[in-house]
């Protein structure tokens, strides 16, 4: 590709993020900050609704098992002008996402989404007349299947980029329902246009989840509000019986934390890890027939006992497929120290990624106090891939390393900051320009926004790109209210730039096959 066209693409890319995303504020001083979120909830008429309860949730990560669990930050109710706000308080390499939910008697359900890096949000809320989605859960010949739980995964409004999606594992009361004696349920609080996809558990039958991830960004979602056809079959459940053993000895051993996965495995639906009993036997059920790995929970932050190569398993409804062994094994160890390059302390807290290189595999570990990251890895040889912390440049090193059995590897590798630009944002007569969005293209981490007196901080990272050599670099910046914009080229040593925004252009066009 020409330089020109990387040119192009590059301008391209970053105007199209900076118009089309909420943006974060520019970098401050410290590692948290305070994030507010403020809205109305209006009728269909746009008219304020007093008395509507507003509640603020998060799914939080679980680093130990790698599953996501929800937790209730608040609630509000509106007054008479229909308001209602929140406060978090969010650390700058932290990422949070919220939903937001009101809810009143008679109305559906309405929702939106807060992405807390990207700082304070306003909002409107709209409640209109409920709707309802109907269906009928059966088993494998056809025959109703009463007291199914089926819970609502995703229920969506809106569509691509604009989409605004909240869960029954979020909000369970109003998104979880049981079928009846007829095999029907009926959810009766949903919202006009909404989509969604569901999840059907029964004790003795497969879970059945309806969304099967294609890798496209905002698939369509299978169910639409009013729809009364939905027919879902949760068949006999399959399941896996097996043992965690000593490799070297074939000794049993117990309280070890093993998770699975399957091609349907979609964000915070992961399943929860399971632990081996005191003979080191394990059981899972409640699964549909497909293929499975059964692996260790890894550790980012501390040394785990064991390391294993993982178990691949195809199950069959109705039936159980036992004998499964998952063999332990103390493996090799790498540890990793990182310090900062130029007051050489140690620095923690940094994401250390290695690669198996025989069996394609990934694996990570974050730094301490002391500045080293621990892994305990299969014998063989691997590559470090990335090294990097928030506020640091990434490093990319591709370093072989061979891990064996018993013994201790180490490396050491020296952070630098990220280089910032700092500078004051006009417009044409001169006048400082409040909310303008800029990042460095194309090795930007954030959008940065200009303050009142157009000021900007913008930080970029040459070692986020993966080729040896760095490509022409601008600072793009943009006031998409004003209709302003523009690109000046950087260099890797430019530190302090002012720039002059001026009337946008906006391209449309039409993306076509070959054929």
């Amino acid at each position: 590709m020409s330089k020109m066209w990387t040119t192009y693409l590059c301008i391209g890319l970053a105007m199209f993020a900076l118009f089309n995303s909420t943006l974060t504020r520019g970098a401050e001083s410290t590692d948290t900050r305070q994030v507010t979120c403020i809205g109305k909830v209006l009728d269909e008429q746009d008219q304020p609704i007093a008395g509507a309860n507003v509640s603020l949730h998060e799914m939080v990560f679980d680093e130990t098992t790698y599953t996501y669990d929800p937790k209730s930050l608040g609630e509000a109710q509106t007054g008479a002008d229909g308001a209602f706000s929140f406060v978090e308080t969010v650390k700058d390499d932290q990422y949070r996402y919220c939903y937001i939910v009101a809810e009143k008697e008679g109305l559906a359900l309405g929702f939106d989404n807060w992405r807390l890096r990207n700082g304070d949000k306003e909002l409107q809320i709209k409640l209109g007349s409920p709707k309802e989605l109907t269906g009928v859960v059966v088993d494998e010949n056809g025959d109703p299947l009463s007291d199914a739980r089926v819970v609502i995964l995703i229920l969506g409004l809106g569509e691509g980029r604009e989409r605004k999606a909240v869960s029954g594992l979020v909000i369970p009361k109003p998104l979880t329902t049981n079928t009846d004696a007829t095999g029907r349920f009926t959810f009766t609080r949903i919202p006009a246009t909404a989509t969604a996809e569901l999840i059907v558990s029964k004790p003795g039958r497969a879970t059945v989840n309806t969304y099967k991830r294609t890798g496209e960004p905002y698939q369509k979602l299978n169910f639409t509000e009013g729809q009364k056809d939905i027919r879902i079959i949760v068949p006999v459940e399959a399941k896996i019986e097996g043992i965690a053993v000593e490799k070297s000895t074939g000794k049993p051993v117990g309280g070890v934390s093993i998770r699975y996965t399957n091609e349907q495995e979609t964000g915070y639906i992961r399943p929860k890890p399971f632990v081996s009993s005191e003979d080191g036997t394990f059981t899972v059920d409640a699964l549909p027939a497909m293929r499975y790995v059964l692996a260790l929970i890894p550790s980012y932050r501390e040394l785990p006992d064991w390391v294993a190569d993982p178990v691949e398993v195809i199950t069959e409804t109705g039936r159980t497929k036992s004998g499964v062994k998952l063999e332990l094994s103390k493996g090799g160890v790498l540890e990793v120290k990182i310090t900062d390059a130029v007051s050489k302390l140690p620095v923690k807290e940094v994401s250390v990624g290695v690669q198996d290189q025989a069996r394609g595999r990934y694996q990570s570990s974050r730094s301490g106090e002391g500045g080293i990251a621990r892994m305990r890895l299969m014998p063989g040889d691997y590559q470090v891939y990335s090294v990097h912390k928030q506020g640091y440049s990434q490093q990319r090193p591709r370093e072989a390393v061979t891990i064996e059995v018993g013994k201790t590897q180490r490396l050491e590798y020296e952070l630098f900051g990220m280089p910032k630009i700092t500078g004051v944002v006009r417009d044409e007569e001169g006048k400082p320009v409040e909310g303008a969005a800029l990042q460095v293209c194309p090795m930007g981490r954030e959008a940065c926004t200009s303050d009142a007196e157009g000021r900007f901080e913008a930080v970029f990272d040459p070692g986020s790109w993966s080729s040896s050599r760095v490509p022409t670099m601008y600072l793009v910046g943009a006031h998409e209210n004003r209709n302003l914009a523009a690109a000046v080229e950087i260099g890797e040593d430019t530190r302090e730039l002012d720039i002059e925004l001026k009337p946008a252009v906006t391209f449309f066009g039409r993306v076509v096959d070959l054929w």
